[in-house]
This record gives C-alpha cells, structure tokens and sequence, in this order.
C-alpha cells in the first residue's frame, strides 16, 4: 500500500481567458459601488439640507415665538425669581417653549 502525501495538489495556474473574465467581472462591480456610492452621497447631501433647513426654521420659529410673547420666564432676571411667583402668562410661555422643544 502506497502512502499518500498530506499536501493537496497545487491548482493549475488560471489561463489568461480566465483572468480576464475574472477581471472584466470585477471591474463591473467597481463601476455599479462607484454608481451606489454617488447615489449615496447625494441622498445623503439632500438630508443633510433638509436637516439644516429644519434646524433653521425651528430656530426661526422659537426666536418668533420669544420676541412675539416676551416670555418672562426666558428674561434673566425672572429666572432668579422662585417658580411660585410665576404668572399664569409667564406659565403658558413655558409650557409652549418646553412643547416646542419636545417635538424636535
């Protein structure tokens, strides 16, 4: 009984047609992740404006909202003062700027 070497047979090397498809093959893919990866890119620019644009018009809205009530609850020196003196138009104020900032 012959014994058998424990080392598998090396592979033929790959002919050139092979390499060649091999090739053709993968720079395909590259080109289709190139064209994924634009696409990415520009959804995720279009995001990142509606994100900025949001940003901007909740800042817009909550600036609006203060200057428009005065709201003495946002005035430094009422916020010294204890909760127990606050009025019930300083309360409203409050309750809309803590609504305002809970939706975003």
């Amino acid at each position: 009984m012959a014994l058998r070497s424990s080392t598998p047979e090396p592979d033929p090397p790959p002919s050139d047609r092979d390499l060649d498809a091999d090739l053709r093959h993968q720079r395909g893919r590259l080109l289709s992740l190139i064209r994924v990866n634009e696409t990415l890119r520009t959804e995720l620019k279009r995001q990142r404006n509606k994100l900025l644009t949001a940003n901007q018009d909740q800042y817009f809205l909550f600036e609006r909202l203060r200057n428009h009530e005065k709201c003495p609850a946002l005035q430094p020196r009422q916020r010294r003062e204890p909760a127990a003196g606050m009025n019930m138009e300083s309360y409203t104020c409050l309750t809309a700027l803590i609504w305002l900032l809970r939706q975003h």
